[in-house]
């Protein structure tokens, strides 16, 4: 028996990510410490490194940043 992994299994609308190009999945919640980061709410004051980060890493096509909904 292997020890492998199932396929993933992707809708036919999704925009699929690259190996080249990772889709990074960020929780609610940190999406809400990064736009406290942006806005300078003094919460977000410990996120500001990971919102430069997530930001020089989008803009040089490094990753894709997703956000998942539920109904």
């Amino acid at each position: 028996m292997q020890d492998t992994e199932p396929p993933l299994v992707w809708p036919s609308l999704l925009r699929r990510p690259s190996p080249q190009k990772p889709a990074i999945y960020l929780d609610l919640s940190h999406w809400i410490y990064l736009a406290q980061a942006k806005s300078g709410h003094p919460s977000g004051k410990g996120f500001l490194e990971a919102l430069d980060a997530a930001r020089q890493a989008k803009a040089s096509g490094q990753a894709m940043f997703v956000l998942s909904g539920s109904l």
